[in-house]
């Protein structure tokens, strides 16, 4: 936990009180942890309710 920590750069004792949920986590933190794992940053999203309204299809409307 320390290495990711590290990686990320937060404190470890901050990166453990997200682990346990006793402090919310800041999207930045998030958007470190899914570029150090190499991961897109809506794996983290999977699975939520309202997804589905990510995942459509982008139309283009003219106005």
């Amino acid at each position: 936990m320390e290495a990711l920590a590290q990686l990320i750069e937060i404190e470890p004792t901050a990166l453990a009180a997200i682990e346990s949920g006793e402090t919310r986590v800041a999207s930045l933190v998030v958007a470190r942890v899914a570029r150090t794992l190499d991961l897109p940053l809506s794996w983290f999203f999977e699975g939520l309710p309202g997804q589905e309204v990510f995942d459509a299809p982008r139309t283009r409307r003219s106005v």
